[in-house]
């Protein structure tokens, strides 16, 4: 069966609107890789990120991505960020190199250095600032260095910026202090190997897609390694190059996801799973991130739940979600729609159709 931490949650709500953006496709052959490295790409990737074959793949969620050590704060990750109209008024023309590089100084200021602190206590320092103007694959990439406190634990957050094609490119090494120093030669070489490319299909699908019939005009996005059956119209997509379940809309990228969670104590209530949920995105968010719409009584597969709705902002935007919640075999199970808040009305019919339709098995 199929588990994820609260940790992983709260990632996905971070990231919930990716959750559908890559479209599943294979390749007819592999790709060569540099020796005792491995992928850590997902299916769309334009960039290929590859770690030592040390470290623990951490892509499940879209995001192209590893971590050392489970235990400590050790991840690095690489996300595009397609350049929107709010960013173009807000950045400098770039132009040349040292044009370029101001602009990307900008960007790490008013983005990158912003998503930090909001999760920082206290002051963001830099640390070894390299001003100097370098290449990611032959690209002008700048590079960060920060420390911060998070939720009472100085970290280091490394980053190596770039800008090409209409978007940003933002490679961030994450890690305590215990491992920070020893782990800076992978990467470096990480960042040494770092590429371009042309978008990645992987060879197999990250899970085995799910068998057996449906609700008319529904198909069955979940398979037999989990205990439930979950089922979305046939309107929208699933992408079974994530690990998670989720179910999305080509059109606004909206999704639907369920993640089960393994209390560590038994008989963990929902309210007291929905609180814990709450205080991680606050604490990462801020006070003001989230805010409650409404919550009331309903069910999931003829399991007593709640259903929550609010919005959350992160990084400046800001998401409306639907969440419900049930407790099934000392499991927790949490199914999400997540939408913008103007995407959110569309889609509710379809939203409750995938509830009504929800079983455990």
């Amino acid at each position: 069966m199929i588990k994820k931490t609260l940790r992983g949650f709260s990632l996905l709500l971070l990231i919930g609107i990716l959750v559908g953006s890559l479209v599943a496709c294979r390749k007819d052959e592999g790709e060569a890789i540099p020796e005792g490295m491995q992928i850590a790409n997902c299916e769309g990737d334009d960039f290929r990120l590859y770690v030592p074959t040390s470290w623990n793949l951490n892509n499940a969620y879209g995001v192209a991505g590893a971590y050392y050590n489970i235990s400590v704060q050790s991840t690095v990750s690489v996300v595009k960020y397609p350049v929107t109209e709010e960013m173009q008024a807000a950045l400098p023309a770039g132009g040349d190199a040292e044009k370029n590089a101001v602009r990307i100084d900008t960007y790490a200021e008013l983005y990158c250095k912003k998503a930090i602190a909001e999760q920082a206590v206290g002051e963001v320092s830099n640390e070894d600032l390299n001003l100097d103007i370098s290449l990611l694959d032959g690209v002008t990439a700048r590079q960060y260095h920060y420390v911060a406190a998070v939720k009472g634990e100085n970290l280091h957050f490394l980053q190596v910026i770039c800008e090409k094609g209409g978007a940003f490119y933002v490679f961030t090494f994450t890690c305590s202090d215990d491992l920070y120093e020893n782990l800076l030669p992978d990467v470096e070489r990480m960042l040494d190997e770092f590429i371009f490319a042309d978008p990645y299909n992987p060879d197999d699908y990250a899970r085995e897609l799910g068998e057996g019939e449906a609700p008319e005009g529904m198909f069955l996005v979940s398979n037999n390694d989990v205990a439930y059956r979950f089922y979305a119209p046939d309107s929208w997509k699933a992408n079974y190059d994530q690990q998670i379940f989720a179910a999305y809309r080509e059109d606004d990228r909206s999704s639907v996801s369920v993640i089960p969670y393994m209390p560590q104590k038994e008989g963990m209530s929902v309210a007291e799973y929905f609180s814990i949920c709450q205080n991680q995105m606050i604490n990462i968010g801020g006070e003001d991130s989230l805010v409650m719409i409404s919550e009331e009584e309903t069910t999931l597969g003829d399991r007593n739940a709640m259903v929550y709705v609010y919005t959350y902002k992160i990084s400046g935007k800001t998401y409306q979600y639907k969440q419900v919640v049930a407790v099934y075999r000392s499991m927790v199970y949490s199914m999400t729609y997540t939408a913008t808040p103007e995407n959110f009305e569309a889609h509710l019919a379809d939203v409750d159709a995938m509830i009504d339709a929800f079983e455990f098995r």
